[in-house]
Parts: structure tokens; sequence; C-alpha cells
């Protein structure tokens, strides 16, 4: 059973690693419009290194950080949304 659940663990780290790596890929992309190589090399490279940051955490942890990117994100489309609707 604990083998079940550090391996369960492993996947949601890894999980939001890449998921956060992706936005970050996708901004760069439309910043700086480069080809597919390149987003893929930059997603591996940044969920790489972010799973190796959040790999000593918790899973109440990882989950709270990832609460706060979320709302970071929402905040983020809310002052896109108004600032390019005036």
């Amino acid at each position: 059973m604990k083998k079940i659940k550090s391996s369960s663990l492993l996947v949601f780290k890894a999980l939001s690693s890449f998921c956060v790596a992706y936005v970050l890929a996708l901004i760069g992309r439309e910043l700086l419009s480069f080809g597919l190589f390149s987003f893929v090399f930059l997603i591996l490279s940044l969920g790489l290194s972010f799973f190796y940051l959040i790999k000593p955490y918790s899973f109440s942890s990882v989950f709270m950080l990832n609460l706060v990117l979320v709302a970071s994100a929402v905040l983020l489309r809310f002052y896109v949304m108004t600032a390019y609707s005036s």
C-alpha cells in the first residue's frame, strides 16, 4: 500500500511539473515564436528542473503550490482580458 501511495505522489508531482512547464513553454512560444524542437526542449528542460525542485515536497505542499499557481494564472488572465478590452 505504501508503494502505491508513493508512486501516485510521484505521478502527481510529475504531472504538476510538466503542466507548469507546458504553460511556461506556451508563453515563451508566443513571445519569441520559436519552432517545435525548441518548444519540446523547453517543456522537457523546465519540467525536469521543476520536478527536481518539488521532489522533496509532500502531497499537501505540492497541492498548495498548484493552487497558488492556478490562482496566479486566473489573475493574469483577468488582467489580460481587462487590458485588451479597452
